[in-house]
């Protein structure tokens, strides 16, 4: 694991591109700080980006352990 610390632009967008810069891989999942996932949401995302020609997949997020829609949050996982 590698860490970086992003010191010019700050904002959701300018942390977003930092990484996008450095980003090494095929794929990149952007996770905001108050989401929690939970059983394969990775492998179902996996399985649409590799069924359509589609680069981003979005998901909601949900409350706890529940089928109850949060009104924030969100998981994006870009190919």
């Amino acid at each position: 694991m590698e860490v970086y610390f992003n010191q010019c632009d700050t904002s959701i967008v300018g942390g977003r591109n930092f990484q996008l810069n450095l980003c090494k891989t095929s794929l990149i999942a952007f996770i905001d700080d108050d989401v929690t996932l939970h059983g394969y949401v990775f492998a179902g995302i996996l399985n649409v980006l590799r069924s359509l020609p589609i680069a981003a997949v979005g998901v909601p997020s949900f409350i706890g352990q529940t089928d109850v829609l949060s009104n924030h949050g969100l998981v994006l996982l870009l190919w």
